[in-house]
């Protein structure tokens, strides 16, 4: 809460394409204050002209193996959306 303000002004001045939120409490600043993540990575989110993609925090991926694959698949959406947005 104590930095969203300056994260959106930063926001504002690079004009992102795309923004990955890594883990929950990002997510939740960003997207939603009720998003779950495990329900909701992997899909994305438009605000404005912003493709967001919730995904797990790498810190997850230590305790849990499990979720590396998930994580991984999350990674390569972005970089094909990357590259669908810089061709158009």
């Amino acid at each position: 809460d104590a930095c969203i303000g300056w994260v959106r002004n930063q926001t504002a001045l690079i004009r992102p394409l795309i923004i990955v939120c890594l883990g929950a409490t990002a997510a939740k600043a960003v997207i939603s204050n009720d998003l779950r993540i495990t329900s909701a990575r992997g899909k994305w989110v438009k605000k404005g002209s912003v493709y967001i993609m919730p995904t797990f925090h790498p810190a997850a991926l230590l305790r849990d193996e499990s979720k590396k694959r998930p994580f991984w698949e999350d990674l390569n959406e972005v970089k094909r959306k990357l590259g669908e947005l810089k061709n158009e």
